[in-house]
């Protein structure tokens, strides 16, 4: 408890409580919908945040994104992994969707060089 940082207010959400980027959820929070709580987190451990309302322990919220991971470097591997996949997922899409709009080259005096599309007059 003692590397935990300062308190941090949150409101209970009914889908959790929203901290960092992330929703943290337990059982226990449906009993504090709308109640601002105070959260205390280990940064090096971001899969689960202690929230305390009135200054006691209410409960250990999860985030179930990521449960199976133990620790920091684990998420942030998988989250290198998604951001590769997509990566490549954008760059397998480079054809053209639609052969008539394809450009053309610019013509003279319009805005320094920029390129045309068929339709433009």
């Amino acid at each position: 408890m003692l590397l935990l940082l300062v308190p941090k207010p949150r409101k209970v959400w009914r889908d959790g409580i929203r901290f960092m980027g992330r929703r943290y959820v337990d059982p226990t929070l449906a009993a504090f919908v709308g109640e601002q709580v105070e959260v205390l987190y280990d940064p090096r451990d971001l899969v689960e945040i202690h929230v305390y309302h009135d200054g006691r322990f209410v409960c250990r919220a999860l985030c179930p994104e990521h449960v199976n991971a133990t620790n920091l470097a684990a998420i942030s591997r998988a989250r290198r992994g998604v951001k590769q996949d997509l990566k490549q997922a954008i760059d397998t899409d480079e054809a053209p969707h639609d052969a008539e709009e394809k450009p053309i080259e610019s013509r003279a005096g319009r805005r320094g060089g920029l390129k045309l599309y068929a339709d433009d007059d």
